[in-house]
């Protein structure tokens, strides 16, 4: 009984999730382009139009989604998408967040420099004093930020309709957003990003960190071998703990910075640290191989020195020769 109760009811929250996607698609505008009119400050007249806050909404310019009337202001005004809500600040960092501003300070009007708006518009001081601001940063898929003073390319304008001019680019008014930074100093714009400007990650960058995952135990358990048997921690055991002990290390960052997103100083951070630590990885390599390369030269040169004093004691009836393996050795002790 549960069990059909359960799946009767995730059979409505489908038809109701499809409902309400056609009822969306069916709109006469975007919703990131619509604002919300309150029931307490709307007057309706007889043809089915609102009147809310000095704006005339006809009958085909409004709508109802999740119980909330919603007017197509961009249809009948320039309007600009204002990221937050009255009273916030997009905040420092990579990824801007709507938050409080620290201080309880009263926030001014948004306002941009002259070069950030057109030549149609420049006198302006307000933006609400040409622009209907909508409240919401909805985007397709995700945004950034535009960063004009450090990339040329990022540099923009607002024109008169209310798009943004980037270089010879013009974006409509859903695809971007404007608010002041908490530092009250600067207006930020948060671009969306083109669903079809998604970067597709091929799949040796999905493959490739769960490789290193898997072999990541496989090098602990080296380490652990070395560590506890006594007979290994010879000089280059050692070296070889060191040699794993770095690997996984590197490793674990890398597969840390790979899946998991990261602010950049500490990206920046991890990522030299594991460059450090890989470094002293080939080190530590290059010394275990001369390591390596010394132990075989010192077990060849042992058994030569007893294949040659056995050969003297053969030869002990010729003078001639074992002088010349005289000469021999001594060039062989010379060099070791």
């Amino acid at each position: 009984m549960g069990s059909l109760i359960e799946r009767l009811s995730s059979l409505l929250l489908l038809i109701c999730q499809i409902v309400g996607a056609r009822h969306v698609e069916n709109s006469p505008c975007r919703l990131s382009l619509t604002v919300p009119l309150e029931k307490e400050k709307v007057h309706k007249y007889e043809n089915g139009s609102l009147f809310h806050e000095g704006t005339l909404y006809p009958s085909h310019l409004y709508w109802t989604v999740d119980d909330t009337v919603r007017g197509c202001v961009c249809e009948l005004r320039p309007c600009l998408r204002k990221c937050c809500q009255e009273g916030e600040v997009l905040s420092d960092g990579e990824v801007s967040e709507c938050i409080k501003p620290r201080k309880n300070v009263v926030l001014p009007d948004l306002r941009l420099e002259k070069d950030q708006l057109g030549a149609e518009i420049q006198d302006i001081r307000n933006i609400a004093e040409h622009f209907a601001l909508v409240r919401n940063r909805i985007c397709p898929t995700k945004s950034y930020k535009l960063e004009p003073e450090k990339f040329d390319e990022d540099k923009f304008a607002i024109v008169e309709n209310g798009s943004l001019r980037t270089g010879d680019a013009l974006h409509p008014q859903w695809n971007f957003c404007i608010d002041w930074h908490e530092s009250l100093e600067k207006v930020i714009v948060l671009k969306c990003l083109e669903p079809d400007a998604q970067t597709v990650l091929p799949a040796t960058q999905t493959i490739y960190p769960i490789m290193t995952i898997v072999s990541v135990p496989f090098l602990i358990f080296t380490f652990l071998v070395y560590a506890i048997i006594p007979e290994l921690r010879n000089i280059y055991g050692k070296t070889l703990m060191c040699y794993v002990a770095c690997l996984v290390t590197a490793y674990c960052s890398l597969i840390n910075a790979q899946f998991k997103y990261l602010p950049p100083g500490i990206c920046v951070t991890i990522g030299k640290k594991s460059t450090t630590f890989i470094r002293v990885f080939y080190f530590a390599r290059a010394f275990a191989c001369k390591s390596t390369k010394r132990t075989a030269y010192l077990f060849q040169t042992k058994h030569f020195r007893l294949l040659i004093r056995k050969l003297e004691k053969y030869l002990a009836g010729s003078r001639k020769i074992i002088t010349k393996l005289d000469v021999v050795r001594n060039n062989t002790e010379k060099n070791t």
